[in-house]
């Protein structure tokens, strides 16, 4: 499925009508219309495809991550958050429509999200409902999420190390990841030994994506250049670039990448399917080789 068809998939679902407020209406078409890379909905389409899942069940799982994910987003754009003035290229959400607005787009987003989630895990078994139940207020609540954010929002630079960047990388990026991976193959039945190595695959993931993005804004900064969430260039917001320097960054990322061949590789020993893995290591190994070329050229 391409960027169009999630993007598609992502306003079919959120059922927009003419009688929303305008403003509030223009916001919510923006935001689901935004062509973001879709990596968590795609993973949880290979996964749920993998193991035959049906694709109503997965398209509305994937359509809920993704509605979590922009939530996640204009909150953390927001003055009293990060304070970023651009994402993706554009201005973000408060800057075009007002601070209440995205205030209620992101409310909008997390309770359709949730409505979506709970429709398509009606029919399971008990377990499995209690299973991801659980998995979601991990990820997404206290534990997740929202203590990621606090803790990026309490980041002083003299505090800063690499375990403080690996704590805030986890609760915050690794969260939808590690819910993109579980739920799907939680609905399917695994071992503890796949569920053991998927929670790791999604953190190596996770810690590997937000070294790309700091290094990305290490670059642009250089470059003195607007960035997506410009605020992450000053030394009052976590960037791993910053604390570490360039080359300790690289050498963590490849740290992370053998971990994560390990980890797919141990997922494939037991079941060929997770060979589908793969295909998202390669896209990450992609990324990975045009920011450090592109931090050559910069």
């Amino acid at each position: 499925m391409n960027k169009n068809n999630w993007s598609n998939l992502l306003v079919k679902y959120f059922k927009l009508n003419i009688e929303i407020e305008p403003q509030l209406f223009k916001a919510c078409y923006e935001c689901l219309n935004s062509k973001g890379g879709y990596i968590r909905a795609r993973l949880i389409n290979d996964v749920g495809q993998s193991f035959q899942i049906n694709v109503d069940i997965i398209e509305k799982i994937a359509v809920s991550i993704e509605y979590y994910h922009l939530a996640s987003l204009i909150i953390d754009d927001l003055p009293c958050m990060d304070n970023a003035n651009f994402r993706r290229g554009k201005l973000c959400i408060h800057k075009t429509y007002g601070e209440s607005t995205a205030i209620l787009l992101s409310l909008a987003l997390v309770n359709m999200a949730y409505a979506l989630i709970w429709d398509a895990m009606a029919k399971l078994e008990i377990d499995k409902r209690n299973d991801i139940r659980e998995l979601i207020q991990n990820c997404l609540g206290l534990d997740g999420m929202i203590n990621g954010q606090a803790k990026d929002l309490a980041y002083r630079q003299n505090e800063y190390s690499i375990e403080s960047f690996t704590s805030i990388a986890i609760d915050k990026t690794a969260s939808l990841i590690k819910l993109s991976l579980l739920i799907p193959a939680i609905i399917k039945g695994i071992s503890n030994y796949e569920r053991y190595h998927l929670q790791n695959l999604s953190t190596y993931w996770g810690l590997n994506y937000q070294i790309l993005d700091d290094l990305s804004d290490y670059i642009s900064d250089q470059e003195q250049t607007v960035v997506n969430t410009d605020i992450n260039n000053s030394e009052e917001r976590p960037n791993i670039v910053l604390t570490v320097g360039y080359e300790k960054s690289i050498d963590e990322m490849e740290r992370l990448k053998i971990l994560t061949e390990s980890a797919i590789a141990s997922l494939v020993k037991t079941r060929k399917r997770w060979e589908s893995l793969d295909r998202f290591q390669n896209e990450l190994n992609a990324k990975a080789a045009s920011i450090i070329q592109a931090s050559k050229v910069a």
